[in-house]
């Protein structure tokens, strides 16, 4: 049986005025005994982490291009 699942849809909508908004929408789940919860959160951390990464990134990135 799998104990570990971390499923996902990304998406990016127009929001008008020249902007978009991206979402991700994940569920993550592992049921190793003691540690499957301390898992969890830290692979929803590292995800949080690298979309906030991601968001400057961008930001950064379509300002130079004007």
């Amino acid at each position: 049986a799998n104990k570990f699942e971390h499923v996902g849809v990304f998406a990016v909508k127009d929001i008008g005025d020249g902007k978009c908004r991206r979402t991700f929408e994940a569920k993550c789940s592992c049921s190793l005994a003691i540690v499957g919860k301390a898992i969890e959160k830290h692979i929803v951390g590292e995800v949080k982490d690298s979309y906030a990464a991601s968001t400057k990134f961008n930001h950064v990135w379509f300002r130079k291009l004007g």
